[in-house]
């Protein structure tokens, strides 16, 4: 037993030192001929200074498929240095985002990923290899706005009932975003079917948001400060009834006079209990005093004096007067214009032309809105480039053209005289030409151009 203890004993520091440096000679042909601490593994994506986007009111739309990435890396270490998966982080950091303030269209950023581990007592000895070398973001610039609640009744409540003014637990509602989404949203609107209510209620019920073409907008990355409104309905009877037209007092000043009264609109719905309502006939506006007035005018006049507090009115509560008035005219005369039909001798109508053989009618008709002289009458023709033959040509009296009645025509007769044969004509009632033919004594009619 001595000697077994003395062998333990004698020498003992040599011998410890002797067996840790045999350990550690292990442990280095280990690290050279064996590093069997080599692994493969999937890391989710950390985000690290997320808090970077708010300070810079910015949002991140796709934050939800970042956070479901798994980050494939490859962890080289020691056999002596021992790594479980728990500890390798990869993560990216939103510091390192770079922000162009006046640039707000471009929104696709870029940010590298980082591995490492997470281990108080592994400071070296190993490698970590991120095969994921970067990631995109997708950002927007965060925004606020502040819509008004609207009631929206899809469904009226039952026959002979009707809602009163709609309570809202909220009139406002903070939606907060990005702002390619907050800009669409124009309204929020809370829908309410009545269809089988004959009572009073309170309903709470979800708010919807609508953009400009009336769909709903519905995304995981806008915020509402409130959800739901409580709404308190009133529902009672309703009644329509009968405007009357008011009576008209007053004196018009003379020549003037009333044509016609109406007002606008006539009728009017009420609502309350059914025994507020019973009593209530057509509604009269009493009298309108219209004393002095020399114009067309209008009067308006409120309702809520004609009716209880306990009854609501549901349309306008203002009604238009229209008075009409007008002025007597009298009848005006109208007389018919004088005509007067007169014969101008052609002998005072001057022939403008280089013609030779020019032969006219001895008078012309005119007829005139006044009783000229025919011999004060003077005007002239042009018979420049006719051919020749039977000619109507206008005639240009030399007087005031508003008193003549219609243009005046002479019947002019263009021959060369070495063709000129004599012949007699007469002018008919209708200014017709007639030529007389010697050896028969009958009348035939030549033919007239118009010039």
């Amino acid at each position: 037993m001595k000697k077994l203890k003395l062998f333990f004993t004698k020498n003992i520091i040599w011998k410890v030192f002797a067996v840790s440096c045999s350990f550690a000679l292990w442990l280095t042909a280990m690290e050279i001929n064996n590093p069997s601490g080599n692994f493969f593994t999937h890391r989710p994506l950390v985000f690290r200074n997320f808090e970077y986007l708010n300070q810079n009111n910015l949002v991140l739309l796709n934050e939800a498929s970042l956070r479901a990435l798994m980050i494939p890396v490859t962890v080289q270490s020691r056999a002596s240095t021992i790594i479980r998966e728990e500890e390798v982080f990869s993560y990216i950091n939103f510091e390192e985002l770079e922000i162009d303030e006046n640039n707000t269209e471009s929104r696709t950023k870029i940010l590298p990923v980082h591995s490492e581990i997470r281990s108080l007592s592994i400071t070296n000895g190993y490698v970590i290899n991120t095969q994921t070398r970067s990631v995109t973001l997708q950002i927007d610039t965060l925004s606020r706005v502040t819509l008004e609640i609207e009631p929206v009744v899809i469904e009226e409540p039952m026959d002979n009932y009707s809602f009163g003014n709609i309570n809202r637990s909220n009139e406002y509602i903070i939606i907060t975003g990005p702002s390619t989404i907050v800009n669409s949203i124009k309204r929020a609107i809370v829908n309410i079917d009545l269809s089988e209510v004959n009572y009073d209620i309170s309903i709470t019920l979800p708010i919807n948001l609508i953009d400009s073409y009336g769909n709903e907008v519905s995304s995981n990355l806008i915020n509402t400060n409130i959800t739901s409104v409580t709404l308190d309905i009133p529902i009672a009877n309703t009644v329509t009834v009968n405007i009357n037209t008011p009576n008209v007092i007053g004196n018009l000043p003379t020549n003037f006079f009333v044509e016609n009264v109406s007002i606008s609109p006539n009728t009017v719905q009420l609502f309350g209990n059914a025994s507020d309502l019973s009593g209530i006939g057509n509604v009269s506006l009493g009298e309108i005093n219209i004393d002095g007035l020399n114009s067309s005018t209008y009067f308006e006049i409120n309702l809520n004096s004609h009716f209880s507090e306990d009854i609501t009115i549901l349309t306008n509560n203002i009604v238009r007067v229209f008075v009409d008035i007008r002025q007597e005219i009298p009848p005006v005369e109208i007389l018919e214009p004088s005509i007067f039909n007169v014969q101008i001798p052609t002998t005072q109508i001057e022939i403008i032309g280089n013609h030779s053989g020019v032969y006219i009618q001895e008078h012309v008709n005119a007829s005139f809105f006044e009783n000229l002289n025919p011999s004060d009458i003077r005007g002239h023709i042009s018979v420049e480039d006719l051919p020749e033959g039977l000619h109507y040509v206008l005639v240009n009296l030399d007087i005031n053209e508003n008193l003549i009645l219609e243009p005046v025509y002479a019947i002019v007769t263009i021959q060369n005289q070495n063709n000129y044969v004599e012949d007699e004509y007469i002018v008919d009632d209708n200014d017709q030409l007639l030529n007389i033919d010697d050896t028969t004594n009958e009348y035939e009619t030549d033919e007239i151009l118009e010039y």
